[in-house]
């Protein structure tokens, strides 16, 4: 499960266990959403500087699969 709280992604196993961060950047992070097949994400985030962005994290790719489109 993937949620969005006080501006940040976090994780949690659908049966249980404690939330933890997905992401370690600075902005602002929201509206997780997944792709039918399950392997990717698409989030957006925000800062004041550079304004808004959408990345999309392939989950095949571990952490290193994000990148910003």
């Amino acid at each position: 499960m993937v949620f969005s709280a006080l501006g940040r992604l976090y994780g949690a196993e659908w049966g249980g266990g404690a939330p933890h961060r997905l992401t370690d950047g600075d902005d602002f992070e929201y509206a997780p959403a997944f792709a039918s097949t399950g392997d990717k994400m698409a989030y957006v985030t925000w800062n004041d500087d550079e304004g808004g962005h959408v990345w999309v994290w392939d989950f095949r790719q571990g952490p290193n699969g994000r990148r910003r489109v």
